[in-house]
């Protein structure tokens, strides 16, 4: 077994905020790479250009996390 087997996410699902660039970014590409299914979450629909060319299976949110703002990833599971 290796390091990176004691960390593996499959089965999960992991909301990374700001995940559309930068630290972001590699942070979701680390998860994805690690099983976690990903739904990056990112203030305007354009910012994930990027991010669709390295995880394009990945779930795209655009708008701002408020308490009043719930988010199902149930469905995103399968």
């Amino acid at each position: 077994m290796s390091f990176l087997d004691l960390f593996r996410l499959d089965g999960k699902a992991a909301l990374v905020t700001g995940g559309s660039r930068g630290l972001g970014l590699e942070a979701a590409r680390a998860l994805r790479d690690a099983g976690a299914k990903v739904a990056l979450l990112a203030r305007r629909a354009s910012f994930f250009e990027e991010a669709r060319k390295h995880i394009p299976d990945a779930l795209f949110l655009e708008g701002f996390p408020t308490a009043d703002n719930r988010i199902d990833l149930f469905p995103f599971l399968g």
